[in-house]
């Protein structure tokens, strides 16, 4: 009998303590348990629709004037709009950009990263801009779904280098609302168009070691990665990424996520800053090589 007890007493502990295992979910603050009737109201910082780190890259024409942009929504995330006037406060956070650049730095080796692409992540943090929102409250207004926090920056002061701008829920003034558990931050990397950036004609061949000869001619808009740098689907006609950097003596280096991208044997890959159009020789897939040459003129 006394073995009987004990074992029932032993279940109901288990049980109990398997409630207790996420607080987050259970209280409904994890965006899988949104609002539905009863439920806690969440409030979420939503930059991406696609992403779960909450990261966006903005990309701001130059210009030597104060600029005012949108930067951070906040969203209530309910099956309707706000039955009421919400307001959100939020403070920026240093510490997102200097744990993102830690956690996207790969240039150590380990056993779970042989291979590390040595790429080094160091955003600096955006400084010299204005909170555009007084006490840097967002209001969602009542019969709707979001509100925007805006930032006041001159452009021309950031040219050259990235940045990046981390901000944080702090408060929500009304009652009955619960901050996201897991979208409370939200991180903006800003970029200062370039000059390369805008639309090309991409056109040229792609050589396949068993198909021949194809020809391409199509636009792809090439949109501002870096100081020097543009991305874009200008991979031959395959619509894949194809990044392009340029060189202080008008070389240019390429890479891609979708291969590794090679020059061709004797020949260059450069950018002719009179018309405006890149010159490029390269090949991927070492062991059966596709062989592209093309232009990309900017229109």
């Amino acid at each position: 009998m006394k073995l009987i007890l004990r074992f029932t007493v032993l279940l109901i502990w288990i049980s109990g303590s398997g409630c207790l295992k996420d607080n987050a979910y259970n209280d409904g603050s994890i965006q899988s348990t949104r609002s539905q009737g009863n439920d806690p109201k969440i409030i979420e910082i939503k930059l991406t629709a696609t992403s779960s780190s909450n990261v966006i890259n903005y990309s701001y024409p130059n210009s030597n004037n104060d600029t005012v942009v949108d930067f951070v929504l906040v969203n209530v995330a309910t099956p309707g709009p706000a039955p009421e006037d919400l307001h959100v406060t939020l403070a920026e956070n240093d510490q997102l950009i200097t744990d993102y650049n830690a956690a996207n730095t790969d240039t150590t080796v380990s056993a779970s990263n042989p291979f590390p692409t040595g790429v080094v992540t160091d955003y600096s943090v955006l400084t010299g801009f204005t909170v555009v929102n007084p006490g840097g409250v967002v209001t969602i207004p009542k019969g709707q779904q979001s509100g925007m926090l805006q930032i006041k920056l001159k452009p021309s002061d950031y040219v050259g280098k990235t940045y990046a701008l981390g901000f944080t829920i702090k408060s929500v003034q009304e009652p009955g609302y619960t901050i996201s558990g897991n979208n409370q931050n939200g991180i903006g990397i800003v970029n200062i168009k370039n000059q390369y950036d805008g639309t090309y004609e991409c056109k040229g061949t792609r050589i396949h070691p068993v198909l021949g000869t194809f020809s391409f001619d199509y636009k792809a808009n090439m949109g501002t990665s870096s100081a020097n740098s543009i991305d874009g689907n200008a991979l031959a006609d395959l619509v894949q990424d194809l990044s392009i950097t340029v060189n202080p003596d008008n070389t240019v280096s390429l890479s891609s996520t979708y291969a590794t991208v090679l020059l061709q044997p004797g020949k260059v890959n450069s950018y002719d800053p009179a018309s405006k159009t890149f010159t490029l020789n390269y090949y991927y897939n070492s062991a059966a090589p596709r062989l592209i040459s093309e232009t990309l003129v900017k229109q």
